[in-house]
């Protein structure tokens, strides 16, 4: 399967309308979208890190949840982030898991945008 396929096309759309810069690695069944460089605020440091986002199967009827990023992201006075303790081997790297659940998940209206703009909201 062609890696442009791996996502839905309203999300490969909107992650070019963004201007992501992204890798997409099929793992088991399920697809790890790592979005490179993504800036963090002020209140974290470092500035920028990459976000792993595990899509499995049946999204987008199936609902995103947790994100992971690299490095390891604390607060600027070094504290770290609430549920953000579990690290994770991933493609080589040690992953930092943010355990952030979205029950409130609509089948058929959210998606990676929604998603994404729930994480954003949280660390920009």
């Amino acid at each position: 399967m062609e890696q442009d396929n791996l996502l839905p096309e309203p999300d490969r759309d909107y992650l070019a309308e963004k201007g992501y810069v992204f890798e997409i690695i099929p793992q088991n069944g399920v697809v790890h979208l790592i979005l490179k460089e993504i800036g963090f605020s002020e209140a974290y440091n470092p500035k920028t890190a990459d976000i792993l986002i595990m899509v499995p199967t049946g999204y987008p009827n199936v609902p995103l949840d947790m994100f992971w990023t690299f490095p390891e992201i604390k607060y600027a006075n070094g504290n770290v982030p609430v549920a953000t303790e579990v690290r994770q081997q991933l493609h080589g790297k040690n992953w930092q898991r943010w355990s952030r659940h979205h029950p409130g998940w609509r089948p058929g209206l959210d998606n990676l945008r929604t998603f994404l703009t729930v994480i954003l909201k949280e660390v920009q």
